[in-house]
Order: structure tokens, then sequence, then C-alpha cells
């Protein structure tokens, strides 16, 4: 997606860490833009890791969908809202 249709979107960013081997733990960064009024998700980058690797997320899926994504594995959210 362009650059300029992500200035116009909100943002749910997601930061947490997943199990790779007994000990060890990958930490990760994950960003969706979703539109303000219908909540639907139209893009997403990850850092860190593969988002397939975490989940089957697609474009258009709810955004409550990725909420509870995040409320089953513990990780730490917060939004960035533009408008």
């Amino acid at each position: 997606m362009k650059l300029n249709i992500r200035k116009c979107l909100n943002v749910l960013v997601v930061e947490g860490s997943v199990k790779r081997f007994f000990f060890f733990k990958k930490t990760f960064n994950a960003r969706f833009y979703y539109t303000p009024v219908k909540k639907k998700v139209l893009d997403f980058k990850s850092e860190g890791i593969e988002l397939r690797k975490l989940g089957d997320f697609k474009i258009g899926m709810d955004l409550s969908e990725i909420e509870s994504w995040v409320e089953k594995g513990g990780h730490q959210s917060y939004y960035i809202h533009k408008f």
C-alpha cells in the first residue's frame, strides 16, 4: 500500500515475543493499519518475524479478531489515532 494512504489510517501496534526453541524467545513488532469507522485492516507490517508464523492475518479482517489474538498471546498493544 502506498505511504500516502497509510498516513490517513489509524494504527494498532503490537509488541511481544514468541518461543522459538526451549530457551530462546524472539521479539517482534507488528503494525496493523485500519480504517477509523469500520475498523477493517487494510495493511500490516512486521519487524523481527514474519506475520504468517504468528497467525492467519488477512486484509479486510476485523480489528476485534486481532485484539482477541493479542489478549490470548499476552502481547502488549497500543493505538495511534490519526483522526
